[in-house]
């Protein structure tokens, strides 16, 4: 455990970090500080993506690997640090960029202001002396002072437009970085945030429309077999190959994510459950008809199947009760063999 562990540890409640350090216990043959990190974070309960994610997995193979850990830790922890350091960031450099318009702008007002009050002084004293050496003076000093104002307001405008192309770019980056935070790195589909805000606007609209709308939860069947026999590498790669299955016919107003792991989710607004039933079905004979094969020594791994669970929002449902129906004829979907859709 190293030092930011324990520093945390005297700040946890003891029965939250009792109950962590025996779930990590139970799952792991030697508890790391990830690992404790996940079961803290599960035990505690703010994490509700986290909890049911872990709570899926603990559902269809009853224990939570190492590579599950990885996993885990990866999408609901130290990705969320990540973000959460890049937004602190570049929020702070678009403040202090900001800052420094604000300051141009009083600048070139006080220069304004100055240039009036010169114009002033000189025309109350054109009041008092109003000879020919006179005027010819003051129109001099204003001719001085005019120019002098524009070299100062063509500076000033100089550095409004480099501030203003520097908020431009960060607003850009920032922009970017909003829309990674709703994308899986690995596979380049929508994740577990987007597709829950997505599902929220989904009910929504179902429910001020009375239309049908539907959920799918899928689940690669065997997955960890697959990644015990080939590798984790092979994995990620089957990993992408289903999303890119999904990305390809899950299209327009519908919505395809990686709910987590090798678990993928799909929102089918304005569709019954019989046309969602035939999307499905058809994915699941692309994915069934495809002979993936390793690239070094053109091996064959055989066929990658994935089973469906399509559940069909009612008036009642809150965005957790759909999902949680779909799960549960997922699982149906497994115990029945597999590599098929149940409504």
């Amino acid at each position: 455990m190293n030092a930011a562990t324990a520093q945390k540890l005297e700040r946890m409640p003891l029965n939250t970090a009792d109950e962590a350090f025996r779930l990590a216990k139970i799952h792991q043959d030697s508890p790391t500080p990830k690992a404790y990190e996940i079961w803290y974070a599960y035990v505690e309960g703010k994490n509700s993506a986290l909890i049911q994610h872990i709570d899926t997995i603990l559902r269809s193979a009853g224990k939570i690997s190492d590579y599950d850990l990885e996993q885990i830790h990866g999408e609901f922890i130290s990705c969320n640090e990540k973000k959460s350091t890049h937004y602190d960031l570049t929020s702070s450099k678009l403040s202090q960029q900001m800052d420094d318009i604000l300051k141009i702008v009083k600048e070139y007002s006080t220069s304004s202001e100055y240039f009036s009050e010169t114009l002033d002084k000189n025309i109350g004293s054109l009041k008092e002396d109003s000879s020919p050496e006179r005027v010819v003076q003051t129109i001099r000093d204003l001719i001085i002072e005019n120019i002098s104002m524009r070299n100062n307001s063509s500076k000033l405008m100089e550095n409004l437009n480099e501030s203003k192309k520097k908020v431009q770019e960060m607003q850009a980056s920032l922009k970017k970085s909003q829309e990674n935070e709703m994308k899986d790195a690995l596979t380049t589909m929508y994740n577990r945030r987007y597709f829950d805000m997505m599902l929220n606007e989904a009910i929504a609209d179902a429910q001020k429309n009375d239309t049908p709308m539907c959920v799918v939860m899928a689940d690669i069947d065997n997955f960890k077999k697959l990644n015990d026999n080939y590798g984790h590498p092979i994995g990620d790669e089957v990993l992408k190959f289903v999303a890119s299955l999904f990305l390809k016919n899950v299209k327009g107003r519908d919505t395809s994510a990686r709910y987590g792991g090798e678990e993928f989710g799909v929102i089918l607004p304005l569709t019954g459950i019989e046309n969602a039933r035939k999307l499905m079905e058809s994915i699941r004979v692309q994915m069934e008809s495809a002979d993936l094969i390793m690239i070094n020594g053109k091996k064959s791994i055989g066929k990658v199947t994935t089973s469906f669970g399509i559940a069909q929002f009612s008036d009642s449902d809150e965005p957790l009760d759909l999902v949680l129906r779909a799960d549960k004829k997922l699982y149906e979907a497994k115990k029945s063999g597999r590599n098929c859709v149940v409504c």
